[in-house]
């Protein structure tokens, strides 16, 4: 029968977009389904419906009758009838996008919460974080995503200077900030793990020369965390340091766009152009979104904007969990998530040594620390006023067993959980 085969394709064809449909709906997850699909599963499961009840009802023979003498009817012009409209089908399902794409959607809503956010961190490292900056080229060398801090400017900070009787004196000094590149990212545990594993990598000497000799080369902690683009901490000052040498020796000859002058002249990498650590003054000029002073690298405290002490996570995450938060360069986890090293000694912007074994600054917050902290986001330097909404900097003596003991953290050599490093491309210093 002609019309029960037509009707069976149907509900074949019905049954299968259903099927199919169904299965994207459980791709997407309830809180994610676009609002098409329901719409559209609900349609197809009528039309599946109506399908299989016009199968399954009888059909009634037409009563027998008995034969009459034909009557021949002479031929007539040929009648053609309108064909009836043919109804379109439901239209073809959208591609199913990549849940990577999903999830950083899903990073962009504010009111996503810090759980959500570090899941997600962990569910990227289990299918392949695949955002730029995050990770590692084919040929080894880490993949980073460098952002222009721009223009130039002046900053004041607070900085130390011994004074007689034993104590410490903080005075403001204004600093000039040229302009630079900064990476996205914290440095992730894939891309420190390539310096470990490179054959010209951790264990060759010359990214350790002029620094003290009991650390040529320091013995690297072991990391507990290791998802592959998390920040990577437990490093000290001297193995950032070294990083930053070997990953500028991968660089060079690379030119990157010049943000001076025009843009006339580029900077190119072991030219005129150096991968490094930043000077204090420069990891707070972008932070602050340079002449813009903001109290926080986004503008006032929001909650939910960054990995702090108040998020509860006790831990750091994936590195641009919180892109909300992001500094006026675009740069990531500048407030939370770890304590940045900086190239200068503590409280001695001018002063870049390897090997005088002095104490180093840190920059930012980190996951223990609350944000009310008047130190958490400037500066560790043990002075109370350091947000470009104070008044600037204070002046003031401070005993030298007091800096001595809040100095306790910042040895070259120490490494901690709530420490990592983000390097920039910036103008060379001839000490490195």
């Amino acid at each position: 029968m002609p019309e029960e085969e037509s009707l069976k394709k149907q509900l074949e064809l019905a049954r299968r977009r259903l099927a199919f449909l169904e299965e994207q709906y459980s791709g997407y997850g309830k809180l994610n389904v676009p609002a098409h699909i329901p719409i559209q599963i609900e349609d197809t499961r009528n039309e599946v419906a109506d399908l299989e009840k016009r199968l399954s009802t009888p059909k009634v023979p037409p009563a027998s009758r008995a034969p009459e003498t034909p009557v021949i009817i002479p031929p007539t012009a040929p009648t053609y009838s309108t064909p009836a409209p043919v109804r379109p089908g439901p239209p073809a399902p959208k591609p199913i996008e990549p849940e990577q794409t999903t999830l950083l959607r899903e990073l962009e809503n504010p009111l996503t919460t810090h759980y959500r956010r570090r899941a997600i961190g962990e569910r990227l490292n289990t299918i392949g974080d695949t955002r730029p900056g995050v990770g590692v080229q084919e040929n080894g060398t880490p993949d980073i995503a460098w952002l222009p801090v721009s223009p130039s400017g002046e900053i004041t900070i607070s900085t130390w200077r011994d004074i007689p009787g034993g104590l410490v004196e903080t005075v403001n000094e204004t600093f000039p900030v040229q302009s630079f590149y900064i990476s996205q990212y914290l440095t992730t545990y894939a891309q420190y793990e390539a310096f470990v594993k490179a054959k010209d990598g951790y264990n060759n000497p010359e990214w350790w020369h002029g620094m003290t000799k009991d650390y040529q080369p320091q013995n690297l902690s072991k990391e507990y965390i290791k998802p592959q683009n998390n920040a990577r901490n437990i490093i000290s000052w001297y193995q950032s340091v070294a990083f930053a040498r070997w990953l500028n020796q991968r660089l060079r000859g690379w030119q990157f766009p010049s943000l001076e002058n025009g843009g006339e002249t580029s900077l190119i990498v072991g030219h005129n152009a150096q991968v490094r650590l930043p000077l204090e003054s420069e990891w707070q000029w972008a932070a602050q979104g340079g002449s813009q002073q903001r109290k926080f690298p986004w503008g006032e405290w929001q909650e939910g904007y960054a990995n702090t002490e108040e998020a509860g996570l006790g831990q750091a995450i994936a590195v641009g969990m919180y892109p909300q938060g992001a500094a006026a360069s675009g740069a990531m986890d500048m407030e939370g998530q770890l304590w940045e090293w900086c190239l200068n000694d503590l409280g001695q912007i001018k002063s870049v040594a390897l090997g005088n074994d002095k104490f180093k600054s840190w920059k930012g917050n980190a996951f223990n620390k609350n944000h009310k902290v008047p130190d958490s986001f400037y500066s560790s330097n043990p002075v109370p006023a350091h947000r470009p909404s104070d008044a600037y900097n204070y002046v003031g003596r401070l005993p030298l067993l007091s800096r001595l003991l809040l100095l306790s953290a910042h040895r070259p050599s120490d490494a901690y959980y709530h420490v990592g490093v983000r390097l920039v491309v910036a103008s060379p210093i001839a000490q490195l």
